[in-house]
């Protein structure tokens, strides 16, 4: 799961202002950038779980610095049974490929949606760090 979450970071932030799907197996680049909206979502849809677009989505938002988007996104990951520590483990995870101070102002604006959803967790001492994963998962 992780390094899956690393790849699709990297992607998100390697590629972020171009437009391009990428497929899991040897397509024909032309075909897909000819590809209807209605067709990519559909291609998308098929080839990623609605938790993997959610979790790749809110990387995609902290690279992109897209604070304001990001609490439709928590809301809708929430709808669609992500966790609190899955939504804040994906934007922990995508400092190290698109920045502190990015995924910080992401982590701000989870944290502000997840508190209005009454989902909130709570940093030790308030920091947004922890030490291991075992204890931010434990929160």
């Amino acid at each position: 799961m992780r390094r899956v979450l690393a790849i699709i970071t990297a992607l998100a932030v390697t590629f972020t202002g171009m437009t391009a799907v990428f497929a899991a197996d040897e397509t024909d680049a032309s075909a897909l950038t000819s590809m209807s909206d209605a067709e990519k979502a559909e291609f998308v849809n098929e080839n990623l779980d609605v938790k993997m677009q959610h979790l790749s989505t809110l990387a995609t938002l902290s690279a992109d610095m897209l604070y304001d988007e990001i609490a439709d996104e928590v809301k809708a990951a929430l709808d669609d049974g992500l966790t609190a520590v899955e939504i804040k483990e994906a934007i922990y995870h995508s400092a190290a490929y698109c920045g502190y101070t990015r995924a910080a102002g992401a982590l701000d604006a989870a944290d502000e949606a997840l508190q209005s959803l009454g989902k909130d967790i709570p940093y030790a001492l308030g920091r947004q760090c922890a030490s291991c994963v075992r204890a931010r998962l434990a929160r």
